[in-house]
């Protein structure tokens, strides 16, 4: 049992060093346990035995630092050269990678019960044997059940037997023996309370799962859909596994650390050289020791620091190899030590392709971010019934979860004009707003797609030209949106390359776009169908407005006078509050005469119908109008009348208006003026009587010689303007006529009227030179006010001289005859002011206490100094109504008086006050009662 050799490759695996390990026994250098598979291998036995086991074991081997990994152990007896006897030969194999891939099948088999598990569909897996193995919760929330009443048992026997359906009982038993698929089947079943019948839309799968040939089934309720997509995904993964565990492909190598900090090649595998190329044998820098994709150079150095720092390290990352292609590998170097210097002098890697493997898991996953989307987008399609609101959701669910890149959606009408655009993730790559694009027509390329109603899946250069494609990064697929022939536009998704190729991906798109297109199918319908009912609305509503606005009014009645139906015309036109109070009347009491309800009903029951029928009501307020009423009997089957509808028009303004006409055609035949009536052309229609009287009497043979000279312009004018011309004159023998025209545009005549006006101006003559004689008689009163005081004052004056001494005689008599002179210009005077202030008065209130005051200041100077003047006031007078001039002249004339009854001297005494006039004083005084102001004037004279 001792180690007579061991290669490297058994050193490294047990972490020991070889020297160590010659002459040892072989028990001693590993410890093997925790048997993997049921071969066993005993290595004691197999000594003493001398067995010859070539099968392989596999073990979990302890290793000095702690570390278990699997190993496969392969035992055989042989002759080896240069070693005397027989040997035992014991290989070793590190088995980690298949353990690994093993391991990914159990994750993978785990993640198809998740997905079985959280579906939205009830899902149940039946062994061969038909008894249930699965059932995930939707089924026991659907169904209302507990999994103790279903696990383990046949389909017929869950819940109590609730689920003996002999129509899926047949499917299950078909499906078992036959292995047949069954798709879409409908069936219709009785539950018991508190579920009810149910509609069930039944899938029935056969699975066989990797570890045995026996076939399973499952059974999807409702939509499978996605989870038969997500369980084809799980299959392919499966395989893919398998083939892992199958077949190893290694890229490995062997490389020297130089002084200068480069890497040496020692030795590199074929396909290591094949897929990266050889390595210059000359020497070169870590970082080319793979050609690692850019975006995972930093994985890859921090890779490489940790081996250089003397520790094993495992990595994932990518690699372009020499084609071109993006690999995933897993790269696991190893760094070898000097044992006398601890540093670390060469690298050992192995890396393994997991692209394969890397791909199907991110395909997984996006897969699974797809089908959310699409639940997503379905569960917004059921809540959302506006289509901008609706489009934008599908849009950004479709981004938001990750399953696309971008997502745009483009509306056109029948014509390829478009419509509407909405996106999400697409708006950041233009440069212009996309809504810009509203109102032009779409792209060549992208009308083709929604015309041929396939699934395009766009390159770079086809999408070049097009807007909505051209910035997008990955692969762009489009699905036309079309349902029952009907073309709404296009859907548009970009998403990576490795997913584009997949022909799930594709049904998923155009799923996706059926879905959409089903969800605008709806909305326009909805939309339709709403402006439908909202014109109805109108129609209706236009219906009962005119009804209840017409200018007719409507009514339903029975033969025996009961009243059904009346609008609001009718009830105005009989004077009633409302339809109802007139409805609570019988049609017999709007008839004044009962004579005439009868005649009605004899003429409508003979002709059916009505028309134009003149009759007579009477109003609520007992009068009676006239109406015009058309009327229709509606009979049943057997011809009796049921009811009758009718319209009645009040024309009781209109037989006023007929004898209203008729008394006004009268009247131009009576009128004591001339009138005419003359077409635009100047031809006269009519002439009344008295224009033909008045042309006779001025000797004229036709009356229009009556009118003025340019009457048929005057006509032309008025008719075009429209507007009446008045004014005109024409002078026939000595008479004056005045003319007037006003233009009839209905009847495209003009009415003329004449008016005799030579006696009016005689009088205007007349009233020009009384208006002359008033002005003379304003200037005379102004001239004889500033004579007359001129006339005082020369008066005065005189006086005061004849009051001087040493006066001869001669100059006495000569001023006694001015003074003469002065008092008959004075008389004069008075009698001009007197003519002058018949029409010449200007009342306005004063306050006597000022005239008074203000007066006297300029009497002062004609007043001799012999005689004083006392003035007596009383402070707050009211204010009286009068003209200054007169009241002035009034005043002076007064204190004028009183000065010539003094020509010895004396006082005038000047009193003011207000007193309150009784009525028989105001009787006595001519005036109304009330209160007045008093002046009063008093001298010590002697009288003149």
């Amino acid at each position: 049992g001792q180690v007579r050799c061991i290669n490297r490759a058994a050193c490294q695996l047990l972490d020991i060093n070889e020297k160590q390990t010659t002459g040892q026994f072989v028990h001693k250098l590993f410890s093997l346990s925790d048997t993997i598979t049921n071969c066993e291998v005993n290595v004691e036995e197999s000594f003493l035995k001398g067995a010859n086991t070539q099968s392989e074991a596999i073990f979990t081997l302890k290793r000095r630092t702690g570390e278990k990994i699997p190993v496969g152990l392969t035992h055989a007896l042989g002759i080896i050269e240069g070693i005397k006897g027989v040997s035992h030969i014991f290989i070793l194999r590190d088995r980690t990678v298949e353990e690994t891939a093993l391991q990914q099948i159990s994750r993978a088999q785990n993640l198809f019960q998740n997905i079985v598990t959280h579906l939205h569909e009830a899902i149940l897996v039946l062994d061969s044997h038909g008894h249930v193995v699965i059932a995930n919760q939707t089924f026991y929330n659907t169904f209302k059940t507990k999994p103790d009443l279903v696990l383990g048992h046949e389909l017929s026997e869950i819940h109590h037997g609730a689920w003996r359906i002999p129509d899926l009982q047949s499917l299950i038993r078909l499906a078992l023996s036959k292995g047949v698929r069954i798709q879409e089947y409908e069936l219709k079943w009785d539950f018991p309370n508190p579920i009810g019948t149910k509609l069930l839309k039944v899938n029935i799968t056969p699975l066989t799962p990797v570890e045995s040939d026996k076939p399973y089934i499952m059974v999807a309720i409702e939509d499978i859909t996605l989870i038969k997509q997500a369980i084809t995904e799980l299959d392919k993964t499966k395989s893919r596994y398998e083939k892992i565990t199958n077949i190893m492909s290694d890229y490995a190598f062997e490389v020297e650390l130089t002084p200068d900090g480069q890497f040496k090649p020692i030795w590199s595998s074929k396909r290591y050289t094949d897929t990266f190329g050889a390595l210059n044998p000359q020497g070169f820098k870590p970082e080319q020791l793979y050609p690692v994709h850019p975006e995972d150079a930093e994985i890859f150095t921090s890779h490489l620091r940790q081996c250089l720092n003397g520790n094993e390290s495992t990595s994932e990352f990518r690699v372009i190899t020499r084609s071109g292609q993006v690999q995933y590998i897993r790269s696991v170097i190893a760094p070898v030590k000097d044992p006398t210097t601890a540093q670390v002098t060469t690298l050992l890697g192995a890396a393994q392709d997991i692209t394969e493997q890397k791909n199907s898991e991110l395909h997984l996953k996006h897969l699974i971010l797809a089908f959310k989307a699409i639940r997503n987008v379905n569960q917004t399609i059921t809540q959302v019934s506006d289509k901008k609101e609706l489009l934008k959701s599908v849009c950004r669910t479709l981004v938001e979860t990750k399953g696309y890149t971008a997502s745009t959606i483009i509306l056109t009408d029948a014509d390829g004009w478009i419509t509407g655009v909405f996106e999400w993730g697409l708006q950041k790559k233009c440069q212009s707003p996309l809504e810009n694009y509203i109102g032009q027509k779409v792209p060549e390329f992208l009308l083709k797609v929604i015309y041929s109603g396939e699934l395009f899946i766009s390159s770079r250069q086809a999408r070049a030209n097009c807007p909505f494609t051209a910035n997008l990064e990955g692969t762009v697929i489009i699905a036309p949106l079309q349902y029952k022939g009907q073309r709404f536009g296009a859907l548009v998704v970009s998403l990576l390359d490795e997913y584009a190729s997949n022909p799930e991906e594709h049904n998923l798109v155009r799923e996706l776009a059926n879905d959409i297109a089903f969800a605008l199918h709806n909305i326009e319908v909805q939309e339709r169908e709403k402006k439908a009912v909202e014109a109805l609305q109108v129609r209706e509503r236009q219906l009962r407005e005119f009804f209840n606005n017409a200018a007719v009014g409507f009514y339903r009645t029975t033969p025996s006078g009961q009243i059904l139906m009346v609008n609001s015309t009718l009830v105005n036109m009989l004077g009633f509050a409302s339809p109802e109070e007139l409805m609570g009347r019988n049609v017999r009491d709007l008839y004044p005469n009962p004579k005439l309800r009868e005649k009605f009903l004899q003429e409508v029951e003979r002709t059916g119908v009505l028309k134009a029928y003149e009759n007579t009501w009477g109003r609520k307020d007992g009068k009676t109008i006239n109406v015009i009423e058309s009327t229709i009997a509606v009979r049943d089957e057997t011809g009796k009348t049921i009811y009758y509808e009718g319209a009645a028009i009040d024309i009781t303004p209109l037989k006023k208006a007929q004898v209203e006409i008729a008394r006004l055609a009268n009247f131009p035949e009576l009128l004591p003026l001339p009138v005419f009536e003359i077409e635009e052309s100047g031809t006269i229609l009519y002439a009344n009587p008295k224009a033909k009287e008045l042309a006779l009497q001025l000797g004229m043979h036709d009356p229009k010689e009556l009118l003025p000279n340019d009457y048929e312009l005057i006509v032309k004018k008025c008719l075009q303007t429209n507007t009446p011309s008045i004014n005109h004159r024409s002078e026939r023998a000595g008479r004056i006529i005045a003319w007037g025209f006003y233009p009839i545009p209905k009847l495209g005549t003009t009415h003329c009227y004449g008016l005799e006006i030579t006696e009016d101006v005689r009088l205007r003559k007349a009233l020009e030179i009384a208006q002359r004689l008033e002005a003379v008689g304003q200037l005379a009163a102004g001239v004889a006010h500033d004579f007359n005081n001129l006339l005082t004052v020369i008066q005065m004056g005189t006086t005061a001289i004849l009051t001087a001494e040493n006066l001869s005689h001669d100059s006495q008599q000569m001023l006694h005859e001015v003074i003469e002179a002065t008092e008959r210009g004075a008389n004069l005077t008075r009698q001009l002011l007197t003519f002058a202030r018949r029409t010449h008065k200007q009342p306005r209130y004063l306050n006597l206490n000022d005239v008074v005051a203000n007066l006297l200041k300029m009497l002062q100077r004609v007043i001799p100094e012999n005689i004083s003047i006392n003035l007596q006031t009383t402070p707050n007078i009211p204010p009286i109504y009068a003209d200054l001039g007169m009241i002035e002249q009034v005043i002076t004339n007064l204190i004028t008086n009183a000065r010539d009854a003094m020509p010895s001297g004396g006082t005038i005494t000047i009193s003011l006050k207000a007193e309150n006039v009784e009525p028989d004083r105001a009787k006595a005084f001519g005036v109304e009662p009330g209160r007045y102001v008093k002046l009063s004037v008093a001298d010590t004279g002697i009288g003149i």
